[in-house]
């Protein structure tokens, strides 16, 4: 599943809302603001996405467990829609592995990169009038508004508070809640969550974080932000505090801090950097990069995965799952895909379609069209991967971005078919 456009907007909508800025914003109470903060979000996310010409957004996250830091991480972001350029500087401190820094820079005819080693790629590109630097309006997805429905719910009582002090057309929205304020099935299923998501991720045991497993609550939440006089939240911070117990019944607290600003719109300029006497490697475009979309004749051929089962205390492979690309005339394709196994492993259904494909410009990949084995019109994407080629089957396009889901049953180890040659 492709997040990344998502994902690009909640942060852009997250890094709308924010922070304190000074005391001297007002004692004015005008009661709940929950709905003007909801409101404030929404209206932050049209104009970051829609009438933004450019952007600067800085970020700061820390995690402590047990009063120690685990990791502290920072970042700039600038965006020029306008001029399609967008540059990232980012720096990564933790306990287990040091200080980690990183630069991006991109545009519409080139990408620049600094490896650890601080040599700087160069991967050049054809320029593409239909390239978009900025984020796509999260409020604008079809699942939006059950998603706020669901929060309203979700939320209850809390929203009662959001207070909001106003004061020469600004406005600060300031929410404090502890754990005693908070429902106890909104803490059990946050909890849940946490406990599957974050606390069960190995790389995040590494970095020092504690396994909770156990009696895991939310024990605080508060949070301010501030609203410009154009209806803008520019300034956000968010803190929360748990609890919970490992497997052994040791309690640990873990808490979390981040901050973001939203500044210099409308005045922020992204140049590129000079590269002189810097080690530097260009990565010339590539045939597809000149001609976006069309495959050429080396990705014809056979490509595929081992199935594999388990059996006692060892793995066995019992068939082949094969993609072959048979023929391609410029963005279009013809390809079969077959599940081939021993004898005695075959299930009930094997499949076998015959696909035909074309470049979707609006995907920026290789949209199938199949007969599954029910008779039904179905739809898959493809993408070249380094000689091999990431295949998905069973999927469903978002109508009004680039993304789409999975929804087939397709027990894949991983998507990427591996090329074949005889």
């Amino acid at each position: 599943m492709k997040l990344g456009k998502k994902a690009t907007a909640f942060c852009a909508v997250v890094a709308g809302a924010a922070i304190f800025t000074t005391s001297a914003l007002a004692d004015v109470v005008i009661g709940s603001g929950y709905y003007s903060l909801k409101d404030a979000v929404k209206q932050t996310s049209k104009t970051l996405t829609k009438d933004m010409d450019n952007f600067t957004l800085d970020a700061v996250v820390s995690v402590r467990a047990d009063g120690a830091e685990i990791v502290n991480a920072s970042g700039t972001v600038k965006v020029d829609a306008v001029g399609k350029k967008m540059e990232s500087v980012g720096s990564v401190t933790s306990a287990k592995e040091g200080t980690e820094e990183s630069y991006t820079y991109n545009a519409d005819d080139k990408s620049i990169y600094r490896t650890n080693e601080n040599k700087y790629v160069v991967y050049e590109r054809i320029p593409e009038d239909g390239r978009n630097f900025m984020p796509e309006d999260i409020f604008e997805e079809e699942i939006a508004e059950d998603a706020e429905k669901l929060m309203d719910a979700f939320v209850g009582n809390l929203k009662d508070l959001v207070q909001v002090e106003e004061k020469d057309g600004k406005k600060m929205y300031i929410g404090n809640v502890s754990d005693a304020q908070i429902p106890t099935v909104a803490n059990a299923a946050l909890s849940f969550m946490l406990k599957y998501s974050i606390f069960d991720d190995r790389y995040n045991h590494e970095m020092g974080l504690p396994a909770l497993e156990t009696d895991i609550y939310v024990k605080e939440v508060s949070g301010k932000a501030v609203e410009n006089e154009s209806g803008i939240l520019e300034n956000a911070v968010i803190m929360g505090t748990l609890v919970g117990k490992d497997e052994n019944g040791v309690e640990h607290t873990v808490s979390g801090e981040c901050a973001l600003t939203l500044r210099d719109i409308h005045q922020t300029v992204v140049t590129e950097p000079n590269l002189d006497g810097k080690d530097v490697e260009y990565v010339a475009a590539t045939a597809r990069d000149e001609k976006r979309g069309e495959l050429g004749q080396r990705y014809v051929g056979k490509y595929k995965i081992d199935i594999i089962d388990t059996q006692e205390d060892q793995f066995v492979k019992i068939g082949e799952r094969v993609f072959e690309i048979t023929s391609i005339d410029g963005k279009n394709f013809t390809a079969t895909y077959a599940e081939q196994y021993k004898d005695g492993y075959a299930p009930e259904v094997v499949r076998n379609y015959s696909i035909s494909g074309y470049y979707s410009d609006k995907q920026y990949e290789y949209v199938m069209d199949y007969t599954d084995e029910n008779g039904n019109q179905a739809h898959g994407a493809m993408m070249p991967n380094n000689g091999d080629v990431r295949v998905n089957f069973g999927v469903e396009f978002a109508e009004e971005s680039s993304g789409y889901s999975i929804s087939s049953d397709f027990d894949f180890r991983s998507n990427t078919f591996i090329r074949v040659f005889d």
